[in-house]
């Protein structure tokens, strides 16, 4: 429930309050706007029969027009309610650290700032999409964009990983957390490792294959273009298939937290600048 209201203060003028009584839905819209985007962004992709359906990498499927702009539009709005809502989590857990555990807090710290990181690393990689072409050669395109791109993509995976492994330790030492919820995120950590030992090895031969497995000679690059991939092979399979596993369950993983969030409240108030207290009014003002 929301609410607007109206309350007075020390320099005796009205400010605009705005009240949650329930956040979880910060969770529910960032990611609802998340889902959108990757799946619009494939289902363009498809409409346009730009690539073969199973399974374009997610900066493949997203990274050409008009699928590149489905994909950055709703992952920014996603972007935006995912501020607060990690926010208030952060908020959430210290306060229910009734014993004042140091090693808790610092944890809940860490877990902000590391999805502070994926954050800023999926706007880079909306900035660079791996499926962007329209250069004049594989050369630049690897400069240019699978640089950062990757770059980006890893920040997104060391985040989002430090975040998810953290909290799932840490839900064993706050209070008001079931063991439904403790083996639910321990098994998503299980699953991620699994996911990774799975890609661990046929991810270095995929790059090589984007490549062409002559990753140092440079002019040869120079004298070729980067194209979209018209059939997949087996690592690029493997790679995908891991790579949206691991993207769709965070994105679970993350919705789990808007039960959290459903008994926390949060009240925003616009007041000016000079109004430090709460001191009451004026006998002057009340009796008028």
């Amino acid at each position: 429930a929301t609410g607007v209201g109206l309350v007075s203060c020390a320099c005796w003028n009205e400010h605009a309050t705005l009240k949650f009584e329930k956040c979880g839905f910060f969770f529910i819209l960032t990611v609802l706007f998340a889902l959108i985007g990757l799946f619009g962004s494939y289902g363009t992709t498809m409409a346009r029969s730009l690539m073969p359906p199973f399974l374009p990498l997610i900066s493949n499927a997203g990274g050409v027009p008009p699928s590149n702009g489905v994909f950055t539009i709703f992952c920014e709005i996603g972007l935006f309610f995912a501020v607060f809502a990690f926010f208030l989590l952060y908020v959430s857990i210290n306060h229910r650290n009734v014993k004042h555990r140091k090693i808790i807090r610092i944890v809940n710290f860490t877990c902000l700032i590391s999805i502070g990181f994926a954050w800023m690393g999926l706007i880079m990689t909306v900035c660079n999409p791996i499926g962007y072409t329209d250069l004049p050669n594989k050369f630049q395109w690897i400069i240019s964009v699978l640089i950062e791109h990757g770059f980006a993509a890893s920040v997104i995976l060391v985040g989002l990983a430090v975040f998810q492994f953290f909290y799932a330790i840490l839900w064993w030492y706050i209070p008001d957390t079931s063991k439904t919820e403790r083996y639910t995120k321990f098994g998503f950590v299980v699953v991620y490792v699994i996911l990774g030992l799975i890609v661990l090895y046929p991810l270095p031969l995929f790059v090589m294959e984007v490549l062409d497995y002559r990753p140092f000679d440079f002019e040869y690059m120079k004298t070729i273009s980067y194209t979209l991939p018209t059939e997949y092979s087996t690592f690029h399979v493997i790679v995908s298939v891991c790579e949206w596993s691991i993207c769709l369950l965070s994105i679970i993983n993350v919705a789990t937290y808007s039960k959290d969030l459903q008994r926390v409240s949060c009240r925003v108030t616009v007041r000016h600048k000079s109004c430090l207290s709460e001191d009451p009014l004026p006998l002057h003002i009340i009796s008028s």
